[in-house]
C-alpha cells in the first residue's frame, strides 16, 4: 500500500517536532528515561527563585523546580476586648521534581540558596539522619539562606560604619589644623618653630662643647676610669675582708637587737605616766604647786608678804636698836634719840654732797645757753 506524500510530510514534521522537544529537554539536562517524584516545600518567601531552578544535593542536580504557588493561611485570632477576626499569613509552596533514586529522610530540610553573584537561587536539600523515608507528595518545611548580596552588606556595613567615623575624624582634625595655620594661632605657631629651631641649634652648639670638653680632657677620664678600674680591683681582691666586716657588722646588730630593752622601756612607759599624772594634778588644782599655778591669790599674798618683809629688813638694817639690845630693862630713850639724831646728821651730809656735785654744772650750762 502506497503512502500518499501528504501524510508522509504529515509523519515527519511530527517526528522531526517530537524529536525536537526531546532533544531540548536532554539539552536541558532532564533524563527522560527515569522517573521522578514529586515533593512539596514550604518557603516564607521565594525571592530570585523560578521555575525549572534546579534542587541540589551537595551541590549535585538532583530536580528542579516545577511551579511556585502563594498560599494564605487562614488564621482565627481573640484580641483583649474578646473581638475575634481572621488574620491571612501569606507563604509559598513550591513544588519540586526529584529523581526516584534519591530517598529522602524524615526530618529533611529544604534551603533556598544563591548559585551566584547575580542572584540566582536553587533549592538545597538538606539530608537529615534518619531510616523513615518520606513518601513523595509530603510537605517539607524550608527556610532561606542569606544570599550572597545580604552576606556582602554585613561584611561591608562595620567597613562603611568604620569608614564613615574616620572620615568625621579626619574632617576634624583638618578643621583643627586649618585653626592653627590662620590668624594668630599661625604667628603663634611660627614663633613656636622658631624658637624650636633655636633651641636646637643650641642643643647642637651645647654638644658640640661637650665634645670639645671630652677631647680636652680625655686623658683626665681616662686616668679617671683608670684609677675606678683600679679601686674596684681592689674591692675584688678584698672581697673575703669585706664580707668578714659585713658579718661582723650583721653579728653586731643581732647583739644590739637581743639586749633587754623591754624593762627600761616599761620603766620609762611607767615614769611617763606618773609624771602625766603629777601634771594633770597640778593643772586641776591640786597640792601646793596646784594652788600656785591656778590661784592668783596665793601669789598675791605671798607677794605682800615679801614685801613687808623687806620693809622690815630695811627697818632693821636702819633702827637695829629697836630689834637688838643687850640692856636687862629694855632701851634707852635717850640713846634711841641720839641715834636718831646721827643718822638725820648723816643723811643731811649725804644730801649736801649730793648738791655740791650738782652745782658746778649749773653755772655751766647757763654760760653756754645765755650768748
Amino acid at each position: 500500500m502506497r503512502i500518499p506524500a501528504e501524510v508522509r510530510v504529515g509523519i515527519l514534521a511530527i517526528l522531526s517536532v517530537g524529536l525536537g522537544y526531546v532533544g531540548f529537554l536532554y539539552l536541558s539536562g532532564k533524563n527522560l528515561f527515569s522517573s521522578e517524584k514529586i515533593y512539596y516545600v514550604r518557603l516564607p518567601k521565594a525571592e530570585g527563585l523560578e521555575k525549572a531552578r534546579p534542587v541540589i544535593v551537595q551541590g549535585f542536580p538532583v530536580g528542579e523546580v516545577q511551579s511556585l504557588e502563594l498560599v494564605f493561611d487562614t488564621l482565627l485570632t481573640t484580641d483583649t476586648q474578646g473581638t475575634r477576626r481572621i488574620d491571612l499569613q501569606p507563604w509559598v509552596r513550591v513544588t519540586i521534581r526529584v529523581e526516584d533514586r534519591i530517598q529522602i529522610p524524615v526530618g529533611t530540610r529544604v534551603r533556598l540558596v544563591s548559585t551566584s553573584i547575580l542572584g540566582e537561587r536553587a533549592l538545597e536539600l538538606l539530608l537529615a539522619e534518619n531510616d523513615s523515608i518520606l513518601p513523595p507528595g509530603s510537605l517539607i518545611q524550608g527556610e532561606i539562606s542569606p544570599g550572597i548580596e545580604e552576606m556582602v552588606r554585613q561584611e561591608i556595613l562595620p567597613v562603611k560604619v568604620k569608614a564613615e567615623e574616620l572620615l568625621a575624624q579626619l574632617d576634624t582634625l583638618v578643621t583643627t589644623v586649618q585653626f592653627f595655620f590662620t590668624g594668630i594661632h599661625k604667628e603663634r605657631l611660627t614663633r613656636s618653630i622658631y624658637h624650636l629651631d633655636q633651641t636646637l641649634r643650641a642643643a647642637a652648639v651645647a654638644a658640640q662643647t661637650l665634645q670639645g670638653i671630652a677631647q680636652e680632657n680625655r686623658l683626665i677620664i681616662k686616668s679617671t676610669l683608670t684609677h675606678l678600674d683600679q679601686i674596684s680591683a681592689t674591692l675584688a681582691s678584698h672581697r673575703r675582708q669585706l664580707a668578714q666586716s659585713i658579718d661582723y657588722l650583721a653579728e653586731f646588730t643581732d647583739s644590739l637587737r637581743k639586749i633587754q630593752l623591754t624593762a627600761a622601756l616599761k620603766n620609762l612607759q611607767q615614769t611617763l605616766i606618773q609624771l602625766d599624772t603629777i601634771l594633770r594634778s597640778v593643772a586641776s588644782g591640786e597640792g601646793t604647786a596646784g594652788l600656785l599655778l591656778t590661784h592668783d591669790s596665793v601669789y598675791w599674798h605671798l607677794n605682800a608678804s615679801l614685801r613687808h618683809l623687806s620693809i622690815l629688813l630695811k627697818d632693821i638694817h636702819d633702827r637695829p636698836y629697836r630689834y637688838v639690845h643687850v640692856s636687862l630693862v629694855g632701851p634707852s630713850p635717850k640713846k634711841i634719840e641720839r641715834w636718831e639724831r646721827r643718822q638725820a646728821k648723816r643723811a643731811e651730809r649725804r644730801a649736801r654732797k649730793q648738791s655740791r656735785k650738782q652745782t658746778p654744772e649749773s653755772p655751766a650750762t647757763t654760760s653756754t645757753s645765755a650768748p
